[in-house]
């Protein structure tokens, strides 16, 4: 460890002495004062202290004085014998130095001493090159004199040869015009008459026949390219822009060449709007086109190929045109608008408004589509056409109207929705089958049950789709809700009249509506209000409309049931008329009594069967029926004619055809009445002998008084009255009497 220690030591001061030497230790701090033999920092007999040996105004005495003071002997010796062997290296290393710069000193000499031989040589060598250059520039001025004169007349036969070449290429130009416009190349031919006609214009005419010829023959191929140009104006209105800068420079005025761009620009958008449509126009309405995934991919092509290549494409001509008209040369704007090219966009944006309008304003019934379906693409067309009114809100008369258009959409729905229900009501309500008696109950129960559920799930449909309606429906659903209601009002009342048309229907058919009707007043109105009231919010009571309609169709039912009757009654008072008028004269009735006349039978039975038809649709409900009493006016059994026509004067009048209660009683005591009343209008038609008094008096009329009471109608006053004018009929009407 001791040794490497004063290896490093001696390294220092070696280096310290180089720098020393060459000057590179200017301040004091060379490379040997940082860890030499008189570094301050080492201590004699450490290592550590030793001062720098080399510095300037080294104490030598002082140093030895700290060495004797702080070492040993042995220290003492080591550093001497340290001391001395760093003195023979730095020796060993200057005298390498001295030798190293001296062999350079040598060869530097030897340098100088030759490059002093070669000057001195050299400024002879100049004398000579420099007058050499003196006589080499005295002949070229010599040989210059005398070129003179052919080198200007070169030069003009030079400048000839380049006006000949130029002309030969003015005598070609109509040619190579024909080719260029020949091979497409329209840009070469539209520059090679522009450079050439500021020429032909000065020497072309006058004089000179043959440039006359040629500039006659380059304005031929001008009009040829300039019809060329609007060919392709028309065809390919992508380069519009570079098309008219060829027609600029052919002269055209402004004029035409924007009445040409307006042309061809109308021509291009209408021919996108077209394409971009063609499915709104294909497919005529949204029932027709969204009803499968196909036709909706279509709708959205639709409006893609609206919004994402017409909208740019009008962008993008509106940017040429106010580049190329609206711009002076340096392109310094004339005017803020975009001129009559907005006349034209206006005219493409209003056709593919109205292509929207059309397409989703038409719902027709039969293809009505699912309401999500409605509000899917009412929703991207009214995003899509959004977006397009806000990059050219300026038209205001184009977009007026436009958002209500979705709303008049959503109305047309609805009410195509509410006919749509109108006509499963009607095939509901047409009474088909109830023809056949056993089923008349059943048809109506069936009926009534299925229309409230049409009410129930189209309410639900509609609640649904206010739900899920969004933007498109929240601002009016207050509305929306109102639309609903009078809407299934207006559809209850249609349904209404569609009953009221069946009035004078068969017997089964009068009953079957009578029921229906009823089942309207009784269930469906109250049905469809109370749905109403519990999927929507209503702004107001409708409780007395809604009772009106129930009314409506209450009497509706009872004029239906009063049909009813009196068919029944007219066939009954068909049978009896056939049965006592036509088929018997009862002057000459000569079988024996105690039996009952066929007809009356056949009454009863009628009625019965009627009965059995009647309480299998009408419930009898515990009510008993009630009529006015003429107990008091019983017919007096006086056997005087006079007598008994002065009663039946006073008698009290009877109300047979009135108004006919909806119960079993009222209808069989409605029908029984008809028939009986016809019964003595055919007595009172006929003269009867004592046999046929007998017949009908003795055994008949109280067979039909017995049955009617015990079996059909009960005790009623009214055909009790009835029975006893029948009697008192055939007393009139008997010979016997």
């Amino acid at each position: 460890m001791e040794s490497d220690k004063s290896l490093d030591e001696k390294t220092q001061r070696v280096r310290s002495l180089l720098a020393s030497y060459y000057s590179l230790d200017e301040g004091g701090q060379g490379g040997v004062g940082s860890g030499g033999v008189g570094s301050s920092h080492d201590t004699p007999g450490t290592g550590r202290g030793v001062e720098n040996l080399d510095r300037e105004g080294f104490d030598c005495r002082r140093y030895f004085d700290r060495l004797l003071e702080t070492n040993r002997l042995d220290e003492l010796l080591t550093r001497e014998i340290k001391l001395q062997s760093e003195v023979k290296q730095c020796d060993g290393e200057l005298q390498s130095l001295v030798y190293e710069n001296y062999s350079k000193f040598i060869a530097a000499t030897d340098t100088i001493r030759s490059m002093r031989t070669k000057v001195d040589g050299m400024e002879s060598k100049m004398a000579l090159v420099r007058d050499k250059i003196g006589r080499i520039a005295e002949k070229n001025a010599v040989v210059d004199g005398k070129m003179e004169q052919r080198r200007a007349h070169f030069d003009e036969l030079n400048t000839v040869r380049n006006v000949m070449s130029k002309l030969n290429e003015v005598f070609d130009l109509p040619d190579k015009c024909r080719l260029s416009m020949e091979r497409g190349a329209l840009e070469v031919a539209v520059r090679y008459i522009a450079s050439s006609k500021p020429f032909l214009e000065i020497h072309g005419s006058g004089e000179n026949a043959a440039l006359a010829r040629v500039k006659a023959k380059l304005e031929a191929c001008q009009l040829d390219l300039v019809a060329s140009l609007k060919e392709k104006l028309r065809t390919d209105p992508d380069n519009n822009v570079e098309v008219i800068n060829f027609l600029r420079q052919l002269g055209e005025t402004v004029t035409e060449l924007e009445d040409t761009f307006l042309s061809s620009s109308g021509a291009q958008l209408r021919e996108m709007l077209q394409r971009a449509t063609a499915a709104f126009e294909d497919g005529g309405c949204m029932g027709d086109l969204c009803g499968d995934e196909v036709g909706r991919a279509k709708v959205d092509e639709a409006l893609a190929g609206i919004e994402d290549e017409l909208v740019p494409c009008v962008l993008k001509l509106q940017s040429q045109y106010r580049g190329m008209f609206l711009s002076d040369e340096n392109g310094a704007a004339l005017g803020e608008g975009a001129g009559k090219f907005d006349a034209t966009v206006e005219s493409v944006l209003a056709s593919a408004v109205a292509a929207a309008k059309k397409f989703v304003l038409t719902h027709p019934v039969k293809t009505l589509v699912a309401p999500s379906v409605l509000l899917e693409v009412l929703g991207k067309v009214s995003a899509t056409f959004g977006r397009v009114e806000e990059r050219f809100s300026s038209f205001e008369d184009v977009w007026a109207g436009f958002a209500q258009c979705m709303e008049c959409s959503v109305r047309n729905f609805v009410g195509a929705k509410f006919l749509g229900l109108e006509g499963e009501l009607r095939g509901l309500s047409s009474g088909e089958g109830a023809e056949a008696r056993d089923s008349v109950a059943e048809s109506v129960s069936s009926a009534i049950e299925a229309i409230c559920g049409c009410f129930d799930s189209f309410l639900h449909e509609m609640r649904e789709m206010q739900k899920d309606g969004g933007p498109l429906i929240d601002p009016w659903k207050e509305s929306f809700v109102g639309l609903v209601e009078e809407g299934c009002h207006q559809t209850l009342a249609a349904m209404q009249d569609a009953l009221k048309g069946g009035l004078g229907q068969p017997g089964e058919v009068s009953l079957f509506y009578s029921r229906l009707c009823g089942g309207y007043a009784d269930v469906v109105v109250p049905s469809v209000a109370r749905s109403i009231g519990n999927l929507f919010v209503r702004q107001a009571s409708r409780d007395g409309r809604e009772d009106a309609l129930a009314g409506c169709f209450s009497d509706l039912g009872n004029q239906h049931l009063a049909n009813y009757v009196a068919f029944k009654g007219r066939g009954l008072s068909q049978l009896i008329r056939v049965s006592m008028l036509e088929k018997i004269n009862w002057m000459t009735y000569e079988h024996e009594t105690g039996e009952v006349y066929p007809v009356f039978r056949k009454i009863c039975e009628d009625l019965v069967t009627i009965e059995s038809q009647v309480s299998a649709v009408i419930s009898e409900n515990g009510r008993t029926f009630s009529s006015p009493s003429h107990a008091g006016h019983q017919r007096n059994a006086s056997t005087s004619r006079v007598e008994r026509n002065v009663d039946r004067l006073f008698a009290e009048k009877i109300e047979i055809f009135g108004k006919v209660e909806a119960t079993q009683r009222g209808v069989l005591s409605g029908i029984t009445k008809i028939a009986i009343k016809s019964l003595i209008e055919c007595i009172r038609l006929s003269s009867l002998n004592a046999k046929a008094h007998d017949l009908i008096g003795g055994s008949s009329l109280p067979y039909l008084r017995r049955e009617l009471r015990d079996r059909i109608v009960g005790v009623d006053s009214t055909v009790e009255f009835l029975l006893d004018e029948a009697g008192q009929a055939l007393q009139d009407r008997s010979v016997a009497a």
